[in-house]
């Protein structure tokens, strides 16, 4: 009589354990969801930031007259200020991986980058890999 009682028990407790893991999963890639998320949307404010600074250089010196940089210059500042607010962000965004092209009167971006999501011994485990790739219009 006290033997399936006991088994009823065991079966209640296995099933307990079973949930458990499932819900630690499923926070657990919530919650490298929301890190991604969080990374993209910082690396996205940061590219918009250099963007515009650009731009307001740009028209700041259409209104006063001097000269203005060529394309290529202009994405090439760009790309060092995306760089820039990264390293001060601790953005793990590398220069070979961000390109910064002129065509025409716009500048494409194209980056990847990592969302490190855990890591052990201090090496990545498990990284996310995040990508942008946006076309903005630089005319002043």
């Amino acid at each position: 009589v006290i033997f399936p009682l006991a088994r009823r028990a065991a079966m209640r407790l296995r099933t307990l354990i079973n949930r458990l893991i499932w819900l630690s999963i499923a926070a657990y890639l919530a919650y490298a969801a929301l890190l991604a998320a969080s990374s993209y949307v910082q690396v996205k404010e940061t590219v918009e930031q250099a963007v515009a600074d650009s731009i307001q250089r740009h028209k700041a010196a259409v209104a006063t007259g001097r000269q203005t940089a060529a394309a290529p210059e202009q994405a090439v500042d760009v790309k060092a200020a995306i760089l820039l607010a990264a390293r001060r962000s601790s953005l793990p965004i590398e220069a070979g991986k961000l390109v910064v092209k002129p065509e025409g009167e716009r500048l494409r971006i194209s980056l990847h980058w990592p969302c490190i999501v855990l890591t052990v011994a201090d090496e990545v485990a498990f990284a996310v890999p995040l990508w942008m790739d946006r076309t903005f219009d630089v005319r002043p």
